[in-house]
């Protein structure tokens, strides 16, 4: 056997892996295993070389090969772990971390691992028990307490995220992400001055981190102090001119300075970086909505719902107001709220307008449809929705009192037919006393 040629393979191989030439580094790897099969660091290192190049499926191919050579190769499942994980496939990789483990208990990185991948599937009491395993073997192990962090306040629980960044900084006190991390959990808690202030210190070591110039002018933004939160954005995209998200907060911050024609200059700028970036496209068209241009706007909330995400509720709500209220379109504002309850059947705000566009247009067992539905979940009381019946009785009345050039008899009795057939139903139910049915009885056939 060639050892020295294959000393010499595996020489140049490192050299050229440490250097990121991963594709020179992998064609001497490749000649190493080619010579000798055996060699489970080769493999190793092969499938290294192919996660860089974002050739996850062959890595793990060759990660396999190293642990056939040896099943014991722990930096192999880890690297196996790390690369499933890439692809999203977090129970494999999950799976590859308890073997790493079941080989070496105290391994904190496999501990770590494992931790991150449960925190991307939402399991985050069973994350939290691996960073602290990992933190136990390993009192100084940023990344462990990073994530430690992260994962609080996934759970929303800043108090508790703070806690492991403060660690983070005791280690490294110019952990930039630490210090940024921080400010996040101060902004959640509204506790803007220490917020402010961990910013700070995270552009006093890097002047540069374009995040937290983004989210230092998004507290300026809470605190209504729109022309600094201007300065922080435009710091942000002067350093990163395709940060898209400072783009759209600068957006934000001219529409709350009533610049709306201006604000829609930043939205563009945001599409243009990710044109499937719909939060933009939302805030368009609001602007556009202040501006009084319904078409653009409408043009805005359909971009999103027919092409970015017809799951997105809210704007379907949004798109109906605008068919109900300024096209006076009504069928295709009821077809625009009946997408957003179907989404969600607990989304109340689309069932109220619905219930005022069908009182508004006559369909009244319709509107009373909407009410029966929201008093059934809880979003209104049974008294509010007798209220709104009342409310066409009269309306039914002052009507039958009008010129005749209004709504015709034949109409009023149709309407107050309708009505009456309720009333009865809710008399029926127990919903209204027989007092009431008959007061509001003796209303609608009054001449």
């Amino acid at each position: 056997m060639p050892v020295e040629e294959i000393k010499e393979c595996l020489k140049q191989a490192q050299k050229y892996l440490e250097g990121k030439d991963f594709q020179q580094a992998i064609a001497y790897f490749t000649k190493a295993v080619t010579i000798d099969p055996s060699i489970k660091e080769a493999w190793l290192n092969l499938g290294i070389g192919y996660g860089m190049l974002k050739e996850f499926e062959k890595a793990i191919n060759f990660f396999k090969k190293a642990v056939e050579i040896d099943n014991a190769y722990s930096l192999a499942w880890n690297s196996m772990g790390i690369t499933y994980r890439n692809i999203g496939d977090f129970v494999s990789a999950i799976e590859c971390a308890e073997k790493a483990i079941k080989i070496d208990a105290q391994d904190k990185v496999a501990w770590y691992d494992m931790g991150v991948s449960f925190k991307e599937l939402n399991v985050y009491q069973k994350a939290i028990d691996c960073f602290t395993k990992a933190l136990e073997i390993d009192p100084t192990f940023i990344l462990a307490w990073n994530f430690l962090g992260l994962t609080y306040g996934e759970m929303r629980n800043f108090e508790e995220m703070l806690e492991p960044f403060k660690k983070i900084i005791e280690i490294d006190p110019n952990y930039v992400d630490a210090w940024n991390s921080m400010g996040l959990a101060h902004a959640e808690s509204r506790n803007y001055p220490d917020a402010i202030d961990c910013y700070e210190r995270a552009l006093q070591i890097d002047p540069q981190f374009k995040i937290a110039w983004n989210n230092l002018g998004t507290i300026y933004d809470d605190l209504g102090d729109y022309e600094k939160s201007i300065e922080c954005y435009e710091k942000t995209v002067q350093i990163d001119p395709a940060y898209k998200f400072a783009w759209n907060n600068m957006g934000n911050a001219y529409v709350k300075l009533g610049e709306d024609e201006k604000a829609i200059q930043f939205y563009e700028e945001a599409v243009k970086i990710d044109p499937a970036y719909k939060f933009a496209y939302i805030n368009m068209g609001n602007a556009y909505g202040n501006l009084g241009d319904c078409y653009q706007a409408i043009e805005c909330y359909e971009k999103v719902v027919l092409e970015l995400d017809p799951s997105f509720k809210e704007a379907w709500k949004i798109l109906g107001d605008l068919y109900y209220s300024d096209l006076a379109d009504f069928d295709k504002a009821i077809e625009c709220y009946q997408k957003a309850i179907q989404l969600d059947p607990n989304y109340k705000a689309p069932l109220k307008e619905l219930e005022h566009l069908y009182n508004e247009i006559g369909m009244y067992q319709k509107a009373i449809e909407c009410q029966e539905k929201m008093i059934k979940e809880g979003n209104i009381r049974t008294d509010d929705a007798d209220g709104k019946i009342i409310k066409e009785v009269k309306i039914i009345k002052e009507k039958k009192v009008t010129k005749a050039d209004e709504p015709t008899p034949q109409t009023l009795l149709s309407a107050s037919n309708e009505i009456l057939k309720i009333l009865k139903l809710r008399l029926a139910k127990g919903e209204i006393s027989k007092e009431e049915y008959l007061e509001l009885k003796r209303i609608l056939e009054e001449k």
